[in-house]
């Protein structure tokens, strides 16, 4: 090849591009210009967004093996406590009939104590009126006697 890049052998054997010696003997090295820089900077900051958003990848790979992990035990563990509250409302359904019937056994009690104390108040009452009365006639005759 004539002029800039031929291929060459390398010491370990492998080709490649290399560049003329006569191309770049006696002048300076090469400078970037402003948009390599600018595309170097953007690579920069390119490659550090690139490691910053994997570590945030495996940050949030670690949470959600932990949650994972949290809602297994949580799991193991809510199991047998909801079958301990199936047992208990069940006890507490069976509880709430024995005192629904005793407390249809104690209105029911009510009630006739309620009967009771009306024949038993209608009994005395009228008993201590016809007494009084009786007691007031008697009274009465033997005043109107002793006055005679």
């Amino acid at each position: 090849m004539t002029g800039g890049c031929e291929a060459r052998a390398d010491s370990s054997g492998a080709y490649g591009r290399a560049t003329d010696e006569a191309t770049y003997e006696g002048t300076e090295p090469h400078m970037l210009t402003a948009g390599e820089v600018a595309g170097l900077i953007v690579a920069m900051f390119w490659a550090i967004l690139v490691c910053f958003l994997a570590m945030v990848l495996v940050k949030l790979a670690r949470l959600l093996g932990e949650t994972t992990k949290m809602v297994s035990e949580l799991s193991e563990r809510v199991v047998p406590l909801l079958d301990d509250v199936s047992v208990t409302v069940g006890e507490t359904n069976r509880q709430l009939v024995t005192v629904e019937a005793i407390a249809g056994n104690v209105k029911e009690v009510s009630d006739h104590a309620a009967k009771v104390s009306r024949v038993a108040s209608g009994l005395m009452t009228g008993s201590f009126v016809k007494a009084s009365a009786f007691r007031y006639g008697v009274r009465r005759a033997l005043e109107g006697r002793r006055r005679s």
